[in-house]
């Protein structure tokens, strides 16, 4: 079913998750999470979601790849992957989708 219109003065939840996300993302440089346990590239060939359960991953649907998210750059780079193919966070949406929001 279609989501709901937010009320007015209320911003959609696609930009309260894109301020969540980007806010992890450039939250206090003296604080970093914990990397995974295993290589982010372990979990290639598995599922978004195992992919996505280590906030540093970054899966790319085109191939099924998870790898590390490229933390220097806001977005990852077309020749990793494809913004419309890539997820962070959630496997839910992709960056287009977080951009256009």
């Amino acid at each position: 079913s279609p989501e709901a219109p937010s009320p007015p003065g209320m911003p959609s939840p696609a930009l309260l998750l894109l301020g969540g996300l980007l806010g992890s993302a450039w939250g206090s440089t003296t604080q970093h999470p914990p990397p995974p346990a295993q290589a982010c590239s372990h979990f290639s060939g598995s599922s978004c979601e195992q992919c996505l359960k280590h906030v540093s991953c970054l899966w790319c649907n085109t191939n099924a790849t998870c790898m590390d998210y490229p933390a220097r750059s806001v977005f990852p780079s077309s020749s990793l992957c494809r913004l419309s193919d890539a997820r962070w966070g959630v496997c839910w949406m992709n960056f287009e989708a977080l951009i256009i929001t």
